[in-house]
């Protein structure tokens, strides 16, 4: 949660500003497509789905008019950053070397 507002004694309330979704072999087209359904109708500003087989991030980021948008894939090579979280960044390729995927 970025925003504090979000936060009280009994925790998070609504829904989170950012969601990462690790892609496992069990994920499947059509949880992926619920999935996304869910978060964007509820409110996260911004998705993530990371993709260990392609070694990608895929984001999404809510609109004004509440509908997400996808932006270019960042692939191993690049810096992937958020819309939601300024000076955020993450160099894919030390990701994808440092974290073994496979075992998620």
């Amino acid at each position: 949660m970025c925003d504090d507002r979000k936060i009280d004694g009994k925790g998070c309330i609504g829904a989170p500003d950012i969601v990462v979704e690790v892609l496992s072999p069990g994920n499947n087209k059509k949880d992926l497509d619920f999935k996304f359904k869910v978060y964007e109708a509820s409110g996260v500003l911004e998705y993530w789905v990371l993709d260990s087989y392609t070694a990608s991030i895929l984001k999404y980021v809510l609109n004004e008019g509440g509908f997400f948008v996808a932006k270019q894939p960042c692939f191993v090579s690049g810096m992937f950053t958020s819309d939601v979280l300024p000076g955020f960044s993450l160099n894919l390729e030390e990701l994808f070397e440092v974290v073994d995927f496979s075992e998620y």
